[in-house]
């Protein structure tokens, strides 16, 4: 039940909130943007944590993972990743599962929102430009840079500049 939502959370590098709050309407026709500019924490829907919505286009194997997902019935308002029996995901359930999931595999545990510094680390370590990993993820560039940029594991070298 959880695979589509843990590979949006890797993918996007969104907040849990975000990804629990998404509804089909906050998606283009197309499923190639999303707009986050409401979460679902603590059994209520409400605005970001910043206060600030953003659209970000997706890869193209996050759309059609999403497009996927859509059925007959799939309405504006449905949620794109609800619970197992309905409703917003629950993060402690889901961390129920996330652990003996993980455990099962041999993989040590990390926090689900550790998905969210992959991302981020992922793509800060391909090159991106970090005003645009930012945009994505909903930071100030300064918050990036203190609280995820030093887990950039490199050996920099300095240019020819003479």
């Amino acid at each position: 039940h959880y695979v589509d939502y843990v590979r949006f959370k890797f993918s996007t590098g969104v907040r849990t909130g975000e990804v629990n709050g998404l509804r089909w309407r906050h998606l283009n026709d197309d499923c190639s943007v999303v707009w986050i500019g409401e979460t679902h924490t603590h059994g209520q829907f409400k605005d970001t944590k910043t206060g600030k919505a953003r659209e970000v286009k997706l890869a193209a194997s996050t759309t059609a993972m999403l497009r996927s997902r859509i059925t007959e019935s799939t309405e504006g308002d449905d949620l794109v990743f609800p619970a197992p029996r309905g409703g917003a995901m629950d993060e402690h359930n889901f961390v129920r599962v996330w652990k003996a999931v993980l455990e099962k595999v041999g993989v040590r545990y990390i926090r689900p929102y550790d998905t969210r510094c992959t991302f981020i680390s992922h793509c800060l370590e391909q090159g991106m430009n970090p005003v645009e990993v930012a945009a994505i993820t909903g930071h100030d560039v300064k918050t990036l840079y203190r609280d995820y940029a030093g887990l950039i594991k490199s050996h920099p070298q300095a240019p020819e500049l003479f």
